[in-house]
């Protein structure tokens, strides 16, 4: 680029973070990133234009939270703080991460979700719709995981993390990407298994002795000694997110309220898969926005609300043309939990959070916990098809739709669409939802 254009994409930038003012981020970080991804100031206005219409910018929590993910995706383009890096994969048990980020700070190690920091970056904000590399056109793949292949190869900002820590829960691709990806003394693996053939005991105890194992790994690998303190620390935090997280979706299920547009929820529920460097900051984003929410205008007209299994805010025009037709986005099911069995210690914390997540745990329980939190926001339809591709996610698809039509009476609408938009579809996508909000 010329100077000329530097300075065109800088004035971009500054005008796209005008609007987070809260985030602390700088234009010329922002620019580095974009010049990365080779996207030019064009992009970046258009995406400052779209910004207000894709989020509720008049809520400070949002804005928080959109300068929290902003802020982790820009770190690799910043001024180096001489920390090590150890990526964490996508989902991982919260508490144990927390409680790795806690002994962390006394041993000059920063943990992040790397990956998903980037694609919120790049798809959920810049509008980016362009394939990693053009391998991915011919067969879909994971946007997470070939995201994390080019944090590792293409090092943006000139540095790559130390250190891959991996839990295959959900996914047995991501232990696979990171097996071709790194050598062993680079990363530590474990994969968290869904329910099979083996009893409940059983499947507990495995998932808590692998999570022991790798907590314990990876403390040994980065040089790190946990405290009690840093478990104290890693419970009350996650506490306090999970209550929020439970208070912001009463806020949103209220008849008559408006909830949060579709994006801004699923940008807040997605914090539970993020390690963020300063976590304290986005619980208290979180509580922030709930207590902005109390106080939600009345919705007017009458409107739908869609049930979704992941809203899908990466590709933000979505939930615009979704709300455009009168439809409000609601959910997800990805973050839908039931009472697990107790936990103690790392291991029993990670066990407990498997256990309770609906989707790892059967689809008739899944099927009922969605039926009931339909009925609870007041959801006229079940929403899906993103995931379609996904081996593990997408497979039981279609008789989760049976069980939900035949048992539960839920109507189900699908949009097959690419989450991590890492190739086309065919035809207008926005057209396809014109056409589902007509048959609602």
């Amino acid at each position: 680029m010329t100077g000329y254009r530097d300075n065109e994409l800088e004035a971009a930038c500054a005008g796209l973070l005008s609007l987070l003012p809260e985030s602390g981020c700088r234009a010329e970080t922002l620019a580095a990133a974009c010049s990365h991804y080779a996207l030019g100031p064009e992009r970046v206005r258009r995406a400052a234009e779209l910004l207000p219409e894709h989020h509720d910018l008049q809520y400070c929590g949002v804005r928080l939270l959109l300068g929290e993910y902003l802020r982790e995706a820009l770190r690799p383009f910043d001024t180096d703080d001489g920390r090590r890096v150890c990526e964490v994969s996508v989902p991982a048990p919260p508490q144990l991460v927390l409680e790795l980020q806690s002994a962390a700070r006394r041993g000059g190690v920063r943990f992040q979700t790397g990956a998903l920091a980037q694609q919120v970056l790049l798809r959920g904000l810049l509008l980016s719709r362009e394939p990693l590399d053009m391998t991915s056109c011919s067969k879909r793949r994971c946007g997470l995981n070939k995201m994390r292949e080019r944090l590792f190869r293409d090092r943006p900002g000139g540095s790559e993390p130390e250190l891959l820590l991996e839990f295959g829960a959900l996914c047995d691709e991501c232990a696979k990407t990171g097996e071709g990806l790194l050598s062993a003394e680079r990363r530590v693996c474990a994969v968290l298994p869904k329910r099979g053939a083996q009893g409940e005991r059983e499947w507990l105890s495995l998932i808590s002795k692998e999570s022991a194992r790798i907590a314990s790994e990876a403390e040994e690998r980065l040089g790190l000694r946990r405290e009690r303190g840093d478990g104290k620390f890693a419970a009350g935090l996650y506490s306090r997110l999970l209550r929020a997280q439970a208070e912001l979706l009463r806020l949103c299920a209220r008849p008559g309220r408006r909830p949060l547009r579709g994006n801004s929820l699923a940008l807040a529920q997605t914090v539970q898969l993020m390690a963020f460097d300063e976590h304290e900051r986005v619980v208290d984003a979180l509580e922030l926005l709930c207590s902005e929410l109390e106080s939600a205008p009345e919705t007017g007209e009458p409107r739908k609300r869609l049930y979704c299994f992941y809203i899908p805010f990466l590709q933000p025009e979505l939930d615009r043309r979704f709300r455009e037709n009168g439809v409000d986005l609601l959910g997800s099911a990805a973050f839908l939990y039931t009472t697990g069995a107790p936990g103690f210690g790392t291991g029993g914390a990670a066990a407990a959070w498997l256990s309770g997540m609906s989707i790892a745990g059967g689809l008739r329980r899944e099927c009922r916990s969605i039926a009931e939190e339909m009925r609870r926001m007041g959801c006229c339809a079940y929403f899906t098809g993103a995931f379609a591709f996904d081996r593990w996610m997408g497979a039981p698809d279609p008789l989760r739709r049976r069980i939900l039509a035949e048992e539960y009476g839920v109507r189900t609408l699908s949009l097959d669409s690419d989450f991590w938009c890492e190739n086309a579809m065919f035809g207008s996508v926005l057209e396809r939802v014109d056409n589902l909000c007509v048959q609602l």
